[in-house]
């Protein structure tokens, strides 16, 4: 009949393990350090690999409209027999 009683409490410890195994929260550091000025954008807060994932993303991004600009040309092109 208490049965349910000693899985609940089981359950909670369970969870309340969990939790102390996540750790501290870590967003009001994140936060101030995403927030302070410093002249850099979001999306280079984090430095060199910041700056190398950026450059590859522009890099891509504009060899891709390239190669998409040179197959709609080519596609516009009438074949010659």
């Amino acid at each position: 009949e208490y049965n349910w009683i000693l899985e609940l409490q089981k359950e909670k410890q369970r969870y309340i393990a969990l939790y102390d195994y996540a750790g501290k929260n870590k967003v009001p550091e994140l936060q101030k350090f995403f927030q302070k000025s410093d002249g850099l954008p979001v999306h280079l807060k984090h430095g060199l690999p910041d700056q190398m994932l950026y450059q590859i993303t522009v890099a891509l991004t504009m060899g891709g409209t390239i190669y998409c600009l040179i197959a709609l040309n080519m596609a516009s092109q009438p074949q010659n027999k």
